[in-house]
């Protein structure tokens, strides 16, 4: 039975069409410390939780990773290849799509979630889905990894005079991964082409527990300036802070985000370290229903757009992470894609 469960797993990961943090912010290369809404509460700064009454959040998210490496391996033949029933096409297909990664990379994740803030506080359940390789070419290996995750937090909000807004919050984080043992190519071709052999594989846990702490200041003429501290847990060494400045600004229909900021940039020790710790950001709001956002994280571009519908929200970002063991080495793009019921 196990081993059916895992075929499966594997088989939707590598026909999966789609993908997950907040797409939106994504899209803006992850600069979104400045911008007051309760969607980014949970994903990036807690002091959000305060900036409205009530907030709903339900997104479905996809990520298929390596786009242009899996696109320029003749993407439309090898689906239909695999997708064929002679076995041997199928494993010649997915041979043929995975040639373009090299060692541990993130091949597909899926997320869903359900975060509620009301009046301050605000509690969130997460799930993760993700598949990954290992190694490369005829000594690939893949894991299966699932995530689950129980955020709560408090925020607190206080008017300092006309001008001034200052928003504070706390978040925990807690939760669990399963990952698997890792399964090579080789074994996965011998299962397509003989399903009676047994698949041995073992399955890991970790339990994690956390918590952020977030300020946000709104100052007079749009701007605005935001600290967070990450990932405070009994072993300090994995704490990460993040500092931001930004400024908005509306005229007529049109309405203009931008923010800079330095993420973990207490780990900073060179020049290396500053170009992935620095990211940048973007907005341009057309009417209350679209709006079109660059930036940059780590060093790479990100592209996205969101469209709003009612109570309804559709996101999606095109960005690219490193995954080499030398930075610059292997940067690989992503394409995401959420639809969320937003209420905010």
């Amino acid at each position: 039975m196990r081993r059916i469960v895992i075929l499966i797993a594997i088989a939707i990961a590598l026909v999966s069409p789609l993908s997950a943090s907040s797409i939106s912010a994504q899209a803006r290369g992850n600069a979104v410390l400045t911008s007051d809404r309760a969607r980014y509460a949970f994903s990036h700064n807690p002091a959000f939780l305060s900036s409205s009454c009530f907030s709903l959040n339900i997104p479905i998210q996809a990520s298929l990773y390596n786009v242009t490496g899996i696109l320029g391996s003749d993407f439309s033949s090898n689906m239909k290849g695999i997708m064929s029933s002679d076995p041997q096409t199928m494993a010649t297909s997915v041979l043929d799509i995975l040639r373009s990664f090299n060692g541990t990379m993130d091949l597909v994740s899926l997320e869903e979630g359900a975060s509620l803030s009301v009046a301050g506080f605000g509690a969130g359940v997460f799930l993760t889905q993700k598949a990954m390789t290992h190694h490369g070419s005829v000594g690939m290996h893949f894991s299966l990894e699932l995530e689950a995750e129980i955020d709560f937090g408090l925020g607190w909000r206080w008017k300092l005079g006309d001008d001034y807004t200052l928003a504070l919050g706390l978040m925990n984080r807690t939760g669990f991964t399963l990952t698997t043992s890792h399964i090579g190519v080789d074994t996965l071709v011998d299962i397509v082409l003989d399903p009676s052999q047994d698949l041995d594989i073992r399955i890991y846990d970790t339990v994690f527990d956390s918590f952020d702490i977030g300020a946000y200041l709104a100052m007079p003429l749009g701007f605005s300036t935001a600290v967070v501290v990450r990932d405070i847990g009994p072993d300090d060494q994995g704490m990460a802070i993040d500092t931001a400045i930004g400024w908005s600004g509306k005229a007529s229909l049109f309405s203009l985000e931008a923010e800079l900021g330095l993420r973990a940039w207490n780990e900073v020790r060179d020049e290396e370290d500053l170009m992935k710790s620095l990211n940048a950001g973007l907005s341009l709001g057309i009417t209350r229903f679209i709006t079109l956002s660059t930036g940059i994280d780590g060093g790479y571009p990100s592209f996205g757009i969101d469209i709003h519908l009612l109570c309804f929200a559709i996101s999606a970002a095109w960005h690219w992470q490193d995954y080499g063991v030398i930075y610059g080495l292997a940067p690989r793009d992503v394409l995401s894609l959420e639809i969320a019921l937003l209420i905010d």
